[in-house]
């Protein structure tokens, strides 16, 4: 990174990783010195004018200072301030329970980690190492990962458990693959189908019923499962996986989806796609980067490119 360039870091008090320490935007405040603006943004109105302000104030490094869902929260203002094609470069801080972006860039160490590098290389007038990820825009958020479904229910799934974490969501796989090949209630409830008509770039799928839906421009949807393994094959394409295949179908292809090998069945598809436009019979809800939300209809497109430092 060229001397003179400022960081603007945003936190975000609501991310699990940040309440248990309230005096860690202090401490990061404190790492880059004048160079460094860091700012609390309790609400999307906060985070508007953080962006905003890093905007006029020429800063060219904009680090996410929570989890996935911050990041997205921050790409959505930082396309709608800056526009597609004039993004600031994005920084990942992992202040999440569950940092599933930074672990597919391979980066690693606390937000205060991770920060000092970045002023290191600041400091010694040199360009961090980066690389570029290819964005999913998901009815106007632009993120990395999208699911519904099954999905969706994992993670409500999830946040509904005694813990959090990484080693709370891999119990919580593992119980759901048991009890799929079991054929149980928790399998029943969590895999029940979603009545939705897709059109993938003009093409009707002809399954009108589905388990589990998943999108990504990441390989690695989180626990080393690379469902979405074909996620940068092509540019201007992201990953679709549409699955009207029962619970127990699923469970017994668990394996590939650690081997980064597509599944299969009559009614599974893994198409890589440009843009998918879901309508779900009723209102349904879907996450996007960990974040909980509703809808009836989507619209999937691939997004903007983003250049992201790995310090």
């Amino acid at each position: 990174m060229l001397c003179g360039i400022m960081i603007g870091v945003i936190t975000n008090p609501h991310a699990r990783g940040v309440v248990t320490d309230p005096l860690l935007p202090r401490r990061l405040a404190q790492i880059g010195g004048d160079r460094t603006l860091v700012r609390e943004t309790w609400n999307l109105r906060q985070l508007s004018d953080a962006v905003q302000e890093f905007a006029r104030r020429g800063v060219e490094v904009v680090a996410a200072c929570g989890g996935d869902g911050t990041n997205m929260a921050v790409l959505t203002e930082m396309v709608r301030v800056h526009g597609a094609d004039r993004l600031p470069r994005l920084a990942v801080l992992r202040g999440g329970t569950v940092n599933t972006v930074a672990s597919n860039l391979g980066i690693q160490g606390s937000p205060e980690d991770i920060l000092t590098r970045l002023v290191a290389w600041s400091s010694r007038q040199m360009m961090e190492p980066v690389v570029q990820r290819p964005l999913l825009s998901v009815n106007g958020s632009h993120g990395f990962l999208f699911t519904a479904a099954m999905g969706a229910r994992f993670f409500e799934a999830y946040n509904a458990g005694p813990l959090t974490g990484v080693a709370w969501a891999a119990v919580l796989a593992a119980r759901i693959t048991i009890s799929s090949l079991l054929g149980t209630k928790l399998a029943r409830r969590l895999f029940e189908p979603v009545a939705a008509r897709i059109v993938v770039d003009g093409s009707v799928l002809p399954v009108r019923r589905w388990t589990l839906l998943v999108a990504a421009t990441l390989e690695d949807v989180g626990l080393k499962m690379r469902i979405t393994h074909r996620a940068l094959e092509r540019q201007g394409y992201y990953h679709l996986v549409a699955s009207g295949l029962p619970a127990f179908d699923l469970a017994r292809q668990m394996h590939h989806v650690f081997l980064a090998r597509s599944l299969s069945g009559a009614s599974h598809f893994d198409r890589l796609a440009r843009e998918s436009v879901i309508e779900f019979e009723q209102p349904q809800p879907y996450i996007m980067d960990g974040d909980l939300f509703q809808a009836s209809r989507l619209v999937l497109r691939h997004g903007p490119r983003v250049t992201i430092s790995v310090p």
